[in-house]
């Protein structure tokens, strides 16, 4: 996978969400998906009336596997210090900014053609979607309570910088969707549910085109030798991405 390719899947994977909210309760799935990281950012286990914006972000690591590279935090400020910790931080006027790129806001900026830098605390983030003409589209989680897109100038107003996911590297190690399913199978088995795990395992066997029959709530004979082609795609190891423990749960 390229690195574009990777940008782009990032950016599909967000728009996904589109008209989640918290009226429809569609938001709660996309809480819950951050919920599933162990450890959590923080320590901290998000609730359905918390601030979602950045959660959201995050869960598009997440769901892709790749928090290593889409740094997961729940706090906008807290997303910041990840991102400049990993030296992905930028904040510097000349930058264009890339789709898949986040856009960290800072409403309390108060200069209107941005001739200063904006220093302020940030209060909201969002994904680059798009760029042309001299605007980008940004997907947002939580703006205005639900999942949204918004037009900005490139260089406007309330642009505090932006997060840089290191896709370059991350399109190098992705095992596209084989490694997704296996790390949400781990997930929900560990969270007893065995029969969505059934099924996202299956999944996985189709990605790899391994036949192992019909899903009918439990695994079937062939499991065995589906994970044992799962291991040779590189999808997973006994010790690696899904652990002994499921290892054992799954055979």
């Amino acid at each position: 996978m390229t690195e574009l390719q990777l940008r782009q899947l990032a950016v599909k994977t967000f728009e996904e969400w589109l008209g989640y909210s918290k009226s429809n309760g569609k938001h709660k799935s996309i809480i819950d998906l951050y919920n599933t990281q162990n450890p959590l950012p923080a320590g901290y286990k998000m609730t359905y009336n918390d601030p979602w914006c950045a959660a959201t972000a995050s869960a598009v690591g997440v769901k892709l596997g790749l928090t290593e590279y889409i740094l997961p935090e729940c706090s906008c400020s807290r997303m910041i210090d990840l991102y400049k910790k990993a030296g992905r931080w930028v904040e510097d006027d000349s930058y264009v900014p890339q789709i898949g790129d986040f856009l960290m806001y800072d409403w309390d900026d108060d200069n209107n053609f941005a001739i200063t830098d904006n220093k302020g605390a940030p209060e909201h983030v969002g994904m680059v979607t798009k760029i042309l003409n001299g605007k980008m589209t940004i997907i947002e989680g939580n703006k205005n309570n639900i999942v949204a897109y918004r037009t900005v100038e490139v260089n406007g107003r309330y642009i505090r910088g932006y997060c840089t996911p290191d896709y370059k590297t991350a399109a190098k190690k992705y095992k596209d969707k084989k490694s997704v399913f296996v790390t949400v199978t781990a997930q929900y088995l560990q969270r007893g549910d065995t029969g969505r795990a059934v099924k996202v395992l299956q999944g996985a066997l189709n990605a790899l085109n391994f036949n192992c029959g019909e899903v009918d709530g439990s695994f079937g004979p062939n499991t065995e030798s589906a994970v044992k082609a799962l291991q040779k795609s590189g999808a997973i190891t006994v010790d690696g991405i899904v652990g002994k423990k499921t290892w054992g749960l799954i055979l």
